[in-house]
């Protein structure tokens, strides 16, 4: 009876662990991020837009789960990526046809920016601890360390030329799709 104990404890703390571990490195993979479309595009073009497309997408987090190391707290947070069409244009009367796949997959490449800074974001908290009041810790490493992590990408736009570069893009999205793997 005693053995039998032992094993479902043993059992019990090995799945908790594996559980732990998991919902650790549960990243976004290449294959959870949608693709987008023209049609993703709703909000109307400002009047004194300086580019004829603009993509807007917001990361949010929750926190996941909280282990206890003596007086710190390692936090697990899980982030949300949505592209916010409401605010996002597309000026169909600027964007000529023959350009639009081109352009498509140049917003599509800030799309995983996007997902690329969630991921990075996730992986740093979670090797981080906090006190006890690690839930405005978190939330102001958080606010930042997101801005840090996108400004890594600012050369995007400018080394694409907005997308017009073709083989630079082709460069930058086989190097943004190969930060899922």
């Amino acid at each position: 009876m005693l053995c039998r104990r032992r094993f479902f404890i043993y059992t019990g703390l090995l799945l908790l662990c594996v559980g732990i571990s998991l919902s650790a490195s549960a990243q976004f993979k290449l294959s959870d991020i949608p693709l987008i479309s023209v049609n993703d595009f709703q909000a109307p073009v400002p009047r004194k837009a300086r580019h004829w497309i603009g993509i807007q997408s917001q990361i949010r987090y929750r926190i996941d789960s909280v282990i206890r190391k003596g007086d710190q707290f390692r936090v697990v947070i899980k982030t949300k990526v949505e592209m916010q069409r409401d605010r996002s244009y597309w000026n169909r009367k600027k964007v000529k046809p023959k350009y639009e796949a081109q352009l498509l997959l140049h917003e599509q490449g800030h799309f995983y920016v996007s997902h690329i800074v969630a991921n990075r974001l996730e992986a740093h908290i979670g090797k981080l601890l906090f006190s006890e009041n690690y839930s405005q810790e978190v939330r102001e490493k958080f606010d930042e360390l997101h801005p840090k992590l996108y400004h890594q990408f600012s050369n995007y736009d400018k080394d694409t030329r907005h997308g017009m570069d073709v083989e630079k893009q082709k460069e930058w999205t086989g190097w943004l799709r190969r930060q899922f793997k």
